[in-house]
């Protein structure tokens, strides 16, 4: 059996050594790793549907043998070297930000202790772990989300897809993107996609007709597509401030809409989020993806449409004064909770995807 090529691909930014040691893995493991965890003087974890494994006789168990290969702080060092292609202060305004962008769209979380000038952050020293995720692409994982909001001539005028981390939710932003700039489906769109760690672009597919803005602050990026390129679409990654929000939901004035990702588990956790908020108090949002948990990377847990409905001055709920509590879930009715409605006021959505098949709850 070959190889997994992203697995490859990652640990080819790794020494020589932890290369050799990493090919060992059987191929049907490595496809199913989606980190590699490093520390000195403890055992390398593989990380696999959001668990904890290690490495012993080239197999990989979700408990400690104490047999697995045990890295020094030397060798630690070296990983961190590697990654940093031993050109540590090219990539000094990343590990500022706590992570190193690597090529294939894989990317190495560094922890160790800040260095400091004049009350700023300046550099990282004296590592003590390292956290490589790979970037895996999952060609036709948004297809059903394409065929059932944008095919026959629809449009979004806004699309969140949220999930914890390791959801997989920049792997279906990235095939929603292909699918929308290839041209196989439809007409080609004009997206703009802005990357400011190389995640999403990184050697992937991602169409004909994208625009990648790549390692620029997300704020300015969204400013310059604007501007500049007239797209379609904007895409971006981890909507992360209130500030990116609005900055997006302008571009609604101007005829482009976005798609974009956000972190949160549930949908609890997204009415939380500053961010999603401003996008709610905009009317920008049409409608908002629930991925699964990082045990199934990638998979749809629901998908929330926002009617078209009044908005009073309660904003349905969800004005700033408006906190979260135990009585802030949503009732679902139905087999697949198609007609899904919220206890404490969320009227203006309806959940038309939880549990059963996303073609047979979208045609509900």
């Amino acid at each position: 059996m070959e190889t997994d090529k992203p697995f490859q691909s990652a640990v080819l930014q790794l020494p020589g050594w932890f290369q050799a040691m990493a090919e060992k893995l059987p191929p049907e493991e490595q496809k199913q790793i989606s980190e590699i965890r490093l520390w000195a003087n403890q055992p390398i974890v593989w990380m696999k549907r959001g668990r904890c494994f290690f490495c012993s006789d080239r197999r990989l168990t979700d408990y400690p043998t104490g047999k697995e290969r045990v890295l020094t702080k030397q060798e630690l060092m070296d990983c961190f070297y590697s990654i940093c292609h031993d050109s540590v202060h090219t990539v000094q305004q990343e590990l500022c930000q706590g992570f190193v962008s690597l090529p294939g769209g894989h990317r190495a979380g560094i922890c160790g202790t800040a260095v400091h000038h004049q009350g700023e952050q300046t550099g990282l020293r004296d590592i003590s772990s390292i956290n490589l995720r790979i970037a895996r692409s999952i060609p036709g994982c948004a297809q059903e989300l394409y065929q059932k909001l944008f095919s026959g001539g629809r449009a979004l005028n806004g699309l969140l897809i949220a999930g914890a981390p390791a959801s997989g939710k920049t792997t279906v932003l990235r095939d929603l993107v292909r699918i929308l700039c290839s041209g196989k489906e439809t007409r080609c769109h004009i997206v703009a996609v802005v990357d400011e760690r190389e995640e999403l672009s990184g050697g992937h597919d991602l169409g004909i007709t994208s625009h990648v803005l790549r390692k620029i602050p997300k704020e300015r990026a969204i400013q310059q597509a604007l501007r500049t390129l007239a797209p379609e679409y904007i895409v971006c990654d981890e909507i992360g401030t209130k500030e990116e929000a609005q900055l997006l939901s302008q571009g609604l004035n101007a005829g482009t809409g976005f798609i974009g990702t956000i972190h949160a588990g549930s949908w609890q956790e997204l009415l939380r989020r500053p961010s999603f908020r401003a996008l709610l108090e905009q009317q920008a949002l049409d409608a908002v993806v629930l991925l699964s948990d990082r045990s199934q990377p990638g998979k749809i847990d629901r998908i929330i449409k926002l009617q078209e409905v009044q908005r009073n001055d309660a904003c349905c709920g969800l004005c700033p004064d408006f906190s979260v509590g135990d009585d802030d879930r949503m009732e679902q009715t139905g087999k697949n909770g198609a007609e899904a409605q919220r206890v404490g006021g969320v009227s203006a959505f309806s959940a038309i995807y939880s549990g059963g098949t996303l073609p047979d709850a979208l045609q509900q």
